[in-house]
């Protein structure tokens, strides 16, 4: 009986074995998990010669193993496979700018050992990625992600990790600028990852801490009293998002040349202070529900669309003292409240300085408004917002107008100027100031 029992141990070794055991191809080795391999590329008879197809015909937990090659592929993942490429240096996926290079919609994916580059959609919003991520619990390391719109996204989506990647001109983003997320959709496991050669440095739940002055990107996560000072970032995606966070400071930096912005979401009590911000989509964003922050004596320019924007039920925040000069809009407050724009100078902003949608009960006051192209303000769809002591572009001794119109939001938040837009209403600026305020 013992002999038969020790001969089934010996056999069960043997089989897990197997399963594991590492598989040498061409000088690459990939651990084999208990699915089949199906090989894309190389010279083997019965090779698929796209990615998309051998995915297709892989069962769950199999691996799909690519050989070197330029893949010009947009590639969704509908099931829990292993995506392995021969060398991240010479397996490339490229996604031609027809959208997301790969899209990840199930649990259970790991991609590993690819370029991935070139993903691109028709607009900012589609958040075309490198890699999309549609689905949590999935595994992204050891991959080159290059030159996309975005380089890894994802949107409500839990548990993803993240390890071992170069992100060059990318980076990573979770979070919609347009929908809500919960704390969760910002906590996963990444580690090891550098932006530009740079560490990109990720957070969460930690408290009291100086975020070192080398970083190529940095997201924090239900963090506190953390310390961002003296950075310089460039070409990446988002250079600083801060998502359930309070009690930060950003300062003395430069943030220039992103696809993205300073991203607060759900933030309280965090001050953005004496930092010069140039050739952003945006220069700060404060956003869901974000509230009690303070943007304070920046300079802003040359961002599209705006220099600062304050949106989706964010209140009691305040900007003063910045300079913005020469962004496509300069402010824009955006279904919020009780927000106060004070002491800042807005100039030479491409379509406009100050543009208010949905909002109500915003204070506009002692601003200095110099050289704005289209209108120095307007607003959409919004009231009880107050304008009081502003500079007009020149002395003036009777009450400044602003023009009030009713339409769709999207008419105004792309164009400034709403063609067509119904004029409803004006708010005046009753006391304007005879010169620029000293700011």
């Amino acid at each position: 009986m013992d002999k038969i029992i020790s001969i089934l141990v010996i056999g069960m070794l043997f089989l897990v074995g197997f399963m594991i055991i590492p598989v040498f191809v061409e000088g690459s080795t990939f651990v084999l998990n208990s699915g089949n391999t199906l090989y894309v590329g190389g010279s083997g008879p019965g090779n698929y010669s796209k990615i998309q197809d051998a995915i297709n015909a892989a069962l769950q937990h199999d691996t799909v193993y690519v050989y070197g090659g330029i893949y010009n592929e947009n590639i969704i993942i509908d099931r829990p496979v292993y995506l392995i490429g021969e060398n991240k240096k010479t397996t490339i996926i490229d996604a031609d700018k027809k959208g997301a290079a790969i899209e990840l919609c199930t649990s259970g994916i790991v991609v590993s050992e690819f370029t991935i580059t070139n993903a691109e959609g028709k607009k900012w919003t589609d958040y075309a990625a490198g890699i999309k991520l549609s689905a949590s619990h999935n595994t992204i390391h050891d991959t080159i992600i290059s030159n996309n719109m975005f380089g890894i996204h994802g949107w409500n989506v839990t548990n993803i990790t993240i390890y071992n990647n170069i992100f060059i001109n990318d980076g990573i983003q979770f979070g919609h600028a347009r929908a809500n997320s919960k704390k969760e959709h910002f906590m996963h496991n990444i580690t090891n990852n550098t932006v530009n050669g740079r560490p990109l440095y990720y957070y969460k739940n930690k408290d009291d801490f100086i975020v070192p002055e080398n970083a190529g990107q940095i997201i924090a996560a239900n963090c506190t009293n953390m310390q961002i000072k003296n950075i310089y970032i460039s070409h990446t995606d988002f250079a600083i998002i801060l998502a359930f966070c309070s009690n930060c400071i950003i300062e003395n930096s430069t943030i220039m040349d992103n696809d993205g912005e300073i991203w607060l979401a759900y933030c309280s009590n965090n001050i953005i202070q004496k930092n010069t911000i140039s050739n952003c989509a945006i220069g700060i964003c404060i956003q869901h529900d974000s509230k009690d922050n303070i943007v304070r004596n920046n300079m802003v320019t040359n961002c599209d669309p705006f220099g600062i924007s304050i949106e989706t039920n964010s209140y009691n925040n305040h900007v003063y003292g910045n300079y913005i000069r020469g962004n496509l809009k300069g402010i824009c407050i955006q279904k919020s409240y009780n927000n106060s724009i004070l002491l800042n100078t807005i100039s030479e902003n491409l379509r406009g300085g100050v543009l208010l949608m949905g909002a109500r009960d915003n204070s506009i006051i002692n601003n200095n408004f110099i050289k704005n192209r289209f209108l120095d303000a307007c607003y959409a769809n919004s009231y009880g917002n107050l304008w009081e002591g502003n500079f007009w572009d020149r002395s003036r001794l009777f009450p400044r107008f602003v023009l009030g119109f009713t339409g769709p939001d999207e008419i105004y938040f792309r164009s400034h100027i709403p063609f067509p837009a119904i004029l409803t209403s004006l708010n005046f600026d009753w006391h304007p100031a005879r010169e620029p305020y000293d700011i």
